[in-house]
């Protein structure tokens, strides 16, 4: 009997911990992922000198597809290098890079706007209206946390004028200000 108790145990011990094992290494953190951070290396010279495409992105799509947010990230790089927004790309990639290396994602509601104007002027309607919602999300978390420093009443003032004629019905911004809401610093 006891025999059969310590047998059956051991089995539902093993059947348990490949359960687990297997569970584990399929959702598998990519935070730390030093093959992930040298795709997003390599691909910062060709982005800066103006040569991808969105085949360009493909290893680094299939290595971040089980997470949430860096496979996000990469379809918006995508959407940006279909309509050559190289700028707006590199900072897709600095801000994924980021979190592969720490885990942390950035509050930057002044890079949310910018893709948001950038998303509209190409008609990536849907893309433009989830980052408005998250930029909306991330500007109160923004505020209590980025450092006051000398730009903030400025970029606090560009932030919230802009949300509010969004609100208002305006979803104009010139090249200007799109670039200014790209610079303002996150939280």
């Amino acid at each position: 009997m006891k025999r059969k108790l310590i047998f059956a145990l051991a089995f539902l011990f093993v059947v348990i911990f490949l359960v687990l094992f297997s569970f584990n290494s399929k959702h598998k953190s990519i935070v730390g992922s030093k093959e992930i951070l040298n795709e997003i290396d390599g691909l910062l010279l060709p982005v800066y000198h103006q040569n991808v495409a969105e085949s360009s992105f493909s290893k680094l799509q299939k290595l971040t597809e089980g997470d949430a947010y860096a496979s996000g990230e990469v379809s918006e790089i995508i959407a940006l290098a279909n309509e050559k927004e190289y700028s707006h790309i590199g900072h897709g990639l600095g801000f994924l890079h980021e979190y592969v290396q720490t885990g942390k994602i950035s509050i930057c509601p002044g890079h949310l706007l910018s893709h948001y104007y950038i998303f509209l002027k190409h008609g990536e309607n849907n893309l433009a209206i989830e980052n408005l919602e998250s930029a909306k999300e991330n500007f109160d978390i923004w505020k209590s946390g980025v450092k006051k420093d000398s730009d903030y009443g400025i970029n606090l003032n560009l932030i919230d004028s802009s949300l509010k004629r969004i609100e208002a019905g305006n979803s104009t911004a010139s090249e200007d200000e799109i670039d200014a809401f790209a610079e303002i610093l996150c939280a």
